[in-house]
């Protein structure tokens, strides 16, 4: 029997109805709106009226997903949209983010056009004075009760009569009108379609805050026309100027004129260009992106930007967008699209590098640096330029845009150090000289290093560590702790490091002396899953380049994983894998084989049974090692860790065979773990001993801060203090 069965008994009917509209609109919600919970279902149920019937949820979801505009069909480019609008202040010139996935999909032919800058799906981005409306489309019939209607256009009419938003339901009947003015709406729904109790509408709320969700039921019935008399808004804009200097100002006017017998809902959808015009996108007022505003019959409206070029880069300016107008007459004459041309001065530097060996803060006779990195970045339009300095501590840069730069210079074979960028004007049609001071490293006379009591841990062992600094100078330095990195887990220096915590203040080493400091720890959390954890930290009055570091690692074994993937050479999202190729394993700490295996007819690898830690993967043949995955420079193999690893590798001198790893189970140079078993897995493991281990890692790395040791520790680094020479 259907369900609107006048013999049926009404509170059956309800009942049904009830079941049918919540189960479709936890589909509808969900794709085109707040997500359907239970405790968002109204206090009164849905009733068999022509009115909608609304459903306000008591608090707003967790997430949002994205809203389309309120903007009729149009025909969108495949490109993202973006806008070129900023801050004021910001002259960056940023492409915009490809906008999410409109929540429902209309006809392919008709794409719902959206608003290109505003901020969907983030409902803090609307004015506290608007608000959604969002709800389903049913057609009700006596062989298909409450089915939803797909692909019907839905039209949002304001007090006026006047088409504010249009949406096309999607395949579960979802509709979704974002970020209108608060009050009621009336929907028609054009078409041979009436609602269910005979009215040609329906009224839905929006309210300020969480979206508002209506049930929209119709039957058969005579067509509904959409209303007969149109808006019509022509759109006319300029720059103010046919070319400009960078450093001018760029003013955009913008004209509107409704020529139509109607109202008009208008706003803005901008679109980013390369070269896009810069300015506060405030000064669009109401008619800005994400908002809207109406013009009346005969209305013209002007709108004046005022921003800058500085962003652009190719001699010339652009700003394109159109005036998204609901039903209009002819939506051709909506767009606008302006570009003038932009020029900019130039001029010449002469850069002169230095060590400043007397530190009298000059440049003298004899001081000069060959072989120096620098590198220079600003400018209008922006400019990043980098160089190496000649045999007399120069580097010329020619044709450089007017304006203000930093430079940095970096000295990778005699290790002299800057610590801050160094401001450099060039001014247009003019050769600048520039001299750029580089020092000694605090690393040359103030030395750390850093050890472990043990070479083994158990879970939860405590832990100490020794902090050796000595000063060679002919002054005291003040060595403050800088804890910020190490092999994972990594000890950091908190409150228990006494003068030497994050935040204290320091000690002082007098000249010739050495300070000793003891600091009482305990082994990281999930140091057993890692097989190892570290300490690495760098010394000095301040965090900058150039100051001792100190790194020293230590074992917790016990535990044995899997480890899998593929050994692959070559770029892409699937490089091509090494098959048939001898995969040996070698302990990252003492560089010992653990274990071997031959790569598949894919390159693919797999290693059981494997003690937790760091290795070092060998291709035996003509490949070298250069990373896992995202960069890495050994192979983790972590308890826990699910996913494969490929490990890629370069055509590289011959590798030969280094050699059969140990018979037995367990790590390689077995030693009896510290504090007994550690781990809840298969044990098997021991520690390096003898010269091999890293437990005791002395600094001498003149020049490096930690994250050069930490590369040092991982065999990337080589080079020592007592191998530094100054120039």
């Amino acid at each position: 029997m259907p369900v609107d069965d006048p013999a049926r008994p009404r509170a059956v009917r309800g009942r049904l109805l009830r079941t049918v509209a919540a189960t479709v609109l936890a589909a509808a919600t969900a794709f085109g709106g707040t997500p359907a919970r239970a405790q968002d279902a109204p206090a009164t149920p849905p009733t068999e009226t022509a009115a909608a019937i609304p459903e306000t949820p008591t608090e707003p979801p967790a997430e949002q997903p994205a809203e389309p505009s309120t903007a009729p069909p149009a025909e969108q480019p495949a490109a993202p949209p973006a806008g070129n609008p900023v801050e004021p202040g910001d002259t960056a010139q940023t492409p915009a983010p490809a906008e999410p996935a409109a929540p429902t999909s209309p006809p392919a032919a008709e794409p719902p056009a959206r608003d290109a800058v505003e901020h969907v799906g983030d409902t803090t981005a609307e004015a506290v004075d608007r608000g959604t409306a969002t709800g389903v489309l049913l057609h009700y019939s006596e062989e298909y009760p409450g089915r939803p209607l797909a692909g019907v256009r839905l039209l949002a009419l304001d007090s006026r009569g006047n088409v504010v938003a249009e949406w096309v339901s999607g395949s579960d009947g979802a509709w979704r009108f974002a970020n209108l003015p608060v009050g009621e709406y009336d929907v028609l729904v054009p078409g041979p379609y009436r609602a269910r109790d005979g009215g040609d509408r329906f009224r839905v709320p929006v309210v300020a805050g969480a979206p508002t969700s209506s049930v929209l039921a119709v039957v058969d019935g005579p067509v509904v026309e959409p209303p007969a008399f149109a808006p019509d808004v022509r759109v006319s804009a300029s720059f103010d100027r046919s070319s400009y200097d960078i450093e001018d100002p760029v003013t955009a006017t913008i004209t509107l004129v409704n020529a139509g017998a109607v109202a008009a809902y208008a706003r803005l959808e901008s679109e980013w260009v390369e070269n896009g015009f810069a300015y506060d996108p405030a000064q669009w007022g109401d008619l800005g992106a994400g908002l809207g505003d109406y013009l009346e019959p005969g209305e013209e409206r002007t709108v004046t930007l005022v921003g800058n070029a500085r962003s652009t880069r190719d001699g010339v300016v652009r700003m394109k967008g159109r005036i998204a107008v609901v039903g209009d007459a002819d939506p051709t004459d909506n767009e606008f699209d302006l570009s003038a041309a932009v020029t900019h001065r130039t001029g010449d530097v002469v850069a002169v590098v230095y060590g400043d060996r007397d530190g009298d803060g000059a440049f003298d006779a004899g001081e000069a640096l060959p072989n120096v990195t620098i590198t220079f970045e600003g400018g209008l339009p922006p400019r990043s330029v980098t160089g190496v300095t000649g045999p007399d501590g120069t580097y010329r840069l020619e044709d450089a845009p007017a304006g203000v730069y930093a430079v940095r210079t970096t000295d990778e074979h005699t290790g002299w150090v800057s610590h801050v960028a160094t401001e450099l004007v060039v001014t247009g049609d003019r050769e600048t000289t520039a001299h750029f001071r580089m020092e000694r490293p605090l690393s040359d006379r103030l030395h750390a290093s850093a050890a472990f009591d043990r070479e083994t841990y158990a879970r939860n062992d405590p832990v100490r560590i020794t902090i050796t600094l000595s000063n060679s100078g002919d002054a005291p330095v003040l060595a403050k702790a800088f804890c910020y990195g190490g092999i994972s887990p990594a000890i950091h220096n908190g409150p228990a490091w006494g003068p030497l915590a994050d935040g204290g203040p320091g000690v002082e080493v007098a000249p010739g002396e050495t300070r000793v400091v003891t600091v009482h720890d305990s082994v990281p959390r999930r140091a057993d899953d890692n097989g190892l954890f570290s300490v690495g930290c760098s010394f000095g009055p301040e965090y900058r380049v150039g100051l001792p570091s100190a790194f020293a690692v230590a074992r917790v074994p016990g535990v044995t994983w899997v480890v899998f993937g593929r050994a692959v050479t070559g770029g892409g999202t699937r490089p091509p894998g090494i098959p048939g190729v001898e995969l040996v394993l070698l302990d990252w700490i003492t560089g010992k084989p653990v274990a071997r295996t031959v790569t598949g007819p894919r390159g693919d690898y797999e290693f059981r049974d494997l003690p937790v830690g760091h290795y070092t993967p060998v291709l035996v043949g003509p490949w070298r090692f250069e990373s896992v995955g995202g960069g890495i420079p050994y192979l983790p193999v972590r308890r826990g860790h699910a996913r494969p690893l490929d490990l890629y590798f370069v055509p590289g001198p011959e590798v030969p065979d280094p050699g059969a790893p140990p018979t037995g189970p367990g790590d390689p140079d077995p030693g009896p773990p510290a504090g007994g078993p550690s781990g809840d897995g298969p044990t098997g493991g021991g520690a390096a001993t003898g010269s091999d281990r890293l437990a005791d890692t002395g600094a001498g790395v003149a020049g490096l801060g930690l994250a050069a040791l930490l590369l040092l520790a991982a065999g990337v680094g080589t080079r020592t203090a007592g191998r530094r020479r100054t120039a």
